[in-house]
């Protein structure tokens, strides 16, 4: 069974994959949280929709996402499948999770402040956040452009 993005709320049709509170080859149970999707407006758990492991994940940490898009897969069956497979595959997974970590570390951004950072040619690096988590917002981008654009008023005024 696929763990699928969410209805995220109104308005609201993309989130960034925050962290896996599970692994490949992890048991889990109906109900438990398994994924942390982040938002501009809140940060959502992605439950288990059925007792089983959790066997492959599709989107790392740090992933762009939209509703409906695969996050990950999980089988019936906790004995044997959980033993069998996550050997290799945590090893494989981990490589990419751990270059992607490290290179957008300090881009930490919501999908929002990317797309506005984007569309206005920002470098995110040059952007601080005002979140505790260092993460960038669509508040940090907007409060940039309006910095940068301050001093180029004040400059051009006699």
């Amino acid at each position: 069974m696929n763990i699928v993005v969410p209805d995220l709320g109104e308005s609201v049709v993309e989130a960034t994959v925050g962290r896996w509170l599970k692994q490949e080859g992890e048991a889990v149970t109906v109900g438990e949280a398994v994924v942390v999707l982040e938002t501009d407006k809140v940060d959502l758990e992605v439950g288990a929709e059925r007792d089983g492991v959790l066997v492959s994940i599709a989107q790392a940490q740090g992933a762009d996402v939209k509703i409906g898009d695969v996050l990950g897969v999980i089988e019936a069956g906790a004995g044997q499948a959980a033993q069998a497979a996550p050997a290799p595959a945590p090893q494989a997974q981990a490589e990419p999770a751990a270059q992607a970590e490290t290179a957008s570390a300090p881009l930490e951004a919501t999908p929002v402040a990317k797309r506005i950072a984007n569309e206005q040619q920002i470098d995110l690096k040059q952007v601080e956040s005002s979140t505790p988590g260092g993460r960038v917002t669509k508040s940090d981008v907007e409060r940039f452009i309006a910095q940068q654009s301050t001093p180029a008023q004040a400059t051009s005024t006699p």
